[in-house]
């Protein structure tokens, strides 16, 4: 009966490239939120290499979107269209414009 030593998968410490793979972002915005300490990294190893508790960096992913969501509802303001409603309307006054200059298609 042999007792292993090894720390269950959630446990595990991710690399920056593992951490930037898994949420989908460039290394340097992990090193950078890591700097700004907004996302929490351990120094390991003679060369100071980071690392990250997979628990740290999914707290990190559920504030991050939590704080996204608070600022989408803080500054929606009344009257203001958002961006892709506004890419909408352009869009079809341009497909209105081409139709008046170049007859209906």
């Amino acid at each position: 009966m042999s007792s292993t030593t090894s720390q269950p998968e959630y446990e595990t410490m991710m690399t920056t490239r593992q951490v930037a793979d898994f949420l989908q972002v460039s290394i340097c915005s992990i090193r950078r939120w890591s700097g700004e300490g907004i996302l929490k990294s351990y120094r390991v190893g003679s060369r100071g290499d980071r690392r990250y508790w997979r628990d740290d960096v999914l707290r990190f992913l559920q504030d991050s979107s939590q704080r996204t969501t608070d600022l989408d509802v803080t500054t929606k303001e009344p009257g203001v269209e958002s961006n892709s409603v506004k890419s909408k309307a352009r869009r079809s006054n341009t497909r209105q414009s081409r139709k008046q200059l170049f007859g209906a298609a």
